[in-house]
């Protein structure tokens, strides 16, 4: 009987049969060089992005921003980042106070799928900018 490859449970796709253990480190499968240049490119693509605060609901831009480079190649700007002022940070403060208590009866499984969609919201945005 042959076995069924099973699904990821987020993206529906069929999991990969290779498992990278010790054992099998040295000699990997060509599947993985390609996976992994795959998401190479993707991460290449998504890097230098400008990326927003998040307060109140909102994207916010600073006038002052600062740039990210990659520890192991200091050509690599992994994001531009908004340098918030005092302001700002009393935003956010004052967000946070008022949603902490619908924010805590949120089961945390509902916070992290929450959190996981304003990255993806706020990483398709960006690329949108970018074109």
């Amino acid at each position: 009987m042959a076995k069924k490859k099973k699904k990821h449970k987020k993206t529906g796709k069929k999991a990969a049969s290779f498992k990278l253990t010790y054992a099998t480190m040295f000699s990997p499968p060509e599947e993985l060089h390609k996976r992994f240049e795959r998401a190479l490119k993707k991460i290449k693509r998504e890097m230098g992005q400008d990326v927003p605060m998040f307060i109140a609901g909102e994207d916010v831009r600073a006038r002052v921003k600062f740039e990210d480079r990659s520890p192991i190649n200091q050509d690599w700007v992994l994001g531009t980042f908004q340098k918030g002022t005092a302001t700002h940070a009393n935003r956010a403060l004052t967000a946070a106070e008022k949603a902490l208590p619908s924010w805590s009866r949120t089961p945390w499984k509902d916070r992290v799928q929450l959190s996981e969609k304003r990255q993806r919201t706020s990483t398709n945005e960006s690329m949108k900018l970018q074109r």
